[in-house]
C-alpha cells in the first residue's frame, strides 16, 4: 500500500532534523550486554558552537541561546520521528484489516444471497403445489414401501429448509459482523492519517526553526567552522524545500565503496550453528561489524520470531543503537546509518539478504527500489513501537 506523499516528506524532514544537525563525528558505541541493558531515556548530546574569541558577550549569550535550542530541538524532532513512524505503521495495519473485514464481508453476503435464494425456491414451490401437497402425496401411496419413501421425501424437503433458514441467519450475522469491522478498521485508518498529517505539520515547523538555528549559528562560527555549517543547513534547506521524497538523506547520499578487510576471510558459508546458535556466516559479519564499528551490543539467536526464521535459525543480527527501548540519540542515528549503509554495500560479500533501520528497508530481491517504507504492510499488525519499527537497532539477515 503507498504511503502518503505528504507522510513521506514528513519521514523524510523528522529524520533530517535528528542527522543534519549533528555537530560534530559520530564516535564509536560501546554499548552494555542485552541483559544489563538500562531503562533509562537515550542521552541527547547537545550540538557544540565554536564561539569567536572576539565575540562580544552578547553574541556569546545568543550562540548559547541557540545552541541549546537546537538541543532541544533534536530531542523533540527524534519523538516527532518515532511518532509519525507509529501514526504511519498503525495506518497501514488499519487499511488492511479494513480491506480483509470487506473481502470477509462480501463473502458472507454472497451465502446470504444464496441461502435466501434457495429459501425463496421453497417458498415458490409451496405455494405452486399448496399448503397440503406433501400430506396429499403420502395418501397416494399405493403401498406400506411407496408410503414410507413418500414420507421420507417430504420430511428430507423440511429438513432442507430448516437448514437453509439457519444458513441465512447465520450468514446475515457473519456478514453484519464483517461489516462492523470493515468500518471499524476505515475509522482507524482515518484517525491514524489525522495524526500522521498532525505530525507532518510538526515536523514542517520544527526542520523551520532547526534552518533558522543553523543559518544563525552559521553567520556568527568561526572561519574553520563555517564550512561544516555550511553542510548540515544545506542538507537541512534541502529536506525543507524537496517536498514529497523518499528515504532520508543519510540513505540516499552515496555510500562506502564495497570492500571487507583483508582479515575478513573468504564466505564461510552456511554451515551448523555455533555455541552461540549463530551460523558461521552470521558470526563472521558479526566479528566484523565489532571490529569496524566498535560496537559490542549485537544481538542474534533467539528462539522464536512471529515475523520470520531468520533469528531462530541463526541467520540474523540485532546491532543495538539503544537499550531499553528508548530512541537512539542523533549521533547513534547516524552510526546506524553508517552501518547500513556498509552491510548494504558489501551485501554480496556478506551474503545479506536484506537490511531494516529507522523504519526503512533495504533487500537484494529488489535492491534497485533502493531504502523502502517499512510501515507499509506493517508486519508487526498493532504492536507499533520503537523496537518493531526498528528505531533502536538495525536487522541483518543472511542468507
Amino acid at each position: 500500500m503507498p504511503s502518503h506523499p505528504r507522510h513521506t516528506w514528513a519521514r523524510s524532514v523528522a529524520v533530517t532534523v535528528g542527522c543534519a544537525l549533528l555537530f560534530g563525528a559520530a564516535p564509536g558505541l560501546t554499548a552494555t550486554p542485552a541483559a544489563a541493558r538500562p531503562t533509562a531515556a537515550a542521552t541527547v548530546v547537545p550540538p557544540t558552537v565554536d564561539v569567536p574569541t572576539d565575540a562580544s558577550a552578547g553574541t556569546k549569550a545568543a550562540l548559547e541561546t541557540a545552541a541549546q535550542e537546537l538541543a532541544r530541538l533534536e530531542k523533540e524532532a527524534a519523538q516527532t520521528n518515532a511518532e509519525y513512524l507509529t501514526a504511519t505503521a498503525r495506518l497501514s495495519v488499519a487499511r488492511q484489516a479494513a480491506i480483509d473485514a470487506e473481502r470477509r464481508a462480501a463473502v458472507a453476503q454472497q451465502v446470504a444471497d444464496g441461502a435466501s435464494r434457495q429459501l425463496g425456491q421453497f417458498a415458490s414451490n409451496a405455494y405452486r403445489d399448496g399448503p397440503m401437497a406433501g400430506a396429499a402425496a403420502v395418501l397416494a401411496s399405493d403401498s406400506p414401501t411407496e408410503l414410507l419413501h413418500t414420507a421420507s421425501m417430504v420430511s428430507m424437503v423440511g429438513d432442507n429448509q430448516a437448514q437453509a433458514l439457519r444458513e441465512l441467519q447465520q450468514a446475515r450475522a457473519v456478514a453484519a459482523d464483517a461489516g462492523a469491522q470493515a468500518q471499524q478498521g476505515r475509522d482507524n485508518a482515518t484517525d491514524a492519517a489525522a495524526d500522521a498529517s498532525r505530525l507532518a505539520d510538526l515536523a514542517h515547523r520544527q526542520l523551520t526553526r532547526a534552518v533558522e538555528l543553523l543559518t544563525q549559528l552559521r553567520a556568527k562560527a568561526d572561519k574553520e567552522a563555517r564550512a561544516a555549517q555550511e553542510r548540515r543547513l544545506a542538507a537541512a534547506q534541502t529536506a525543507l524545500a524537496s517536498g514529497p521524497s523518499g528515504a532520508p538523506g543519510a540513505a540516499t547520499a552515496p555510500g562506502p565503496r564495497p570492500g571487507l578487510p583483508a582479515d575478513a576471510g573468504a564466505d564461510p558459508g552456511d554451515g551448523a550453528a555455533g555455541s552461540d546458535h549463530l551460523r558461521p556466516r552470521t558470526e563472521r559479519a558479526k566479528r566484523l561489524l565489532q571490529e569496524k564499528f566498535g560496537v559490542t551490543d549485537i544481538g542474534g539467536w533467539r528462539p522464536s520470531d512471529s515475523v520470520s526464521d531468520d533469528h531462530p535459525n541463526g541467520k540474523a543480527l540485532d546491532v543495538m543503537m539503544s537499550s531499553g527501548g528508548q530512541l537512539p540519540d542523533p549521533t547513534h542515528v547516524d552510526l546506524g546509518w553508517r552501518i547500513a549503509r556498509w552491510v548494504q554495500a558489501n551485501a554480496a560479500a556478506l551474503a545479506v539478504t536484506y537490511v531494516i533501520w529507522q523504519a526503512r528497508i533495504w533487500s537484494v530481491e529488489r535492491s534497485a527500489e533502493g531504502w523502502r517504507d517499512y510501515t507499509t504492510n506493517f508486519p508487526y499488525g498493532g504492536s507499533v513501537n520503537p523496537t518493531t519499527l526498528h528505531l533502536d537497532h538495525v536487522h541483518i539477515s543472511f542468507a
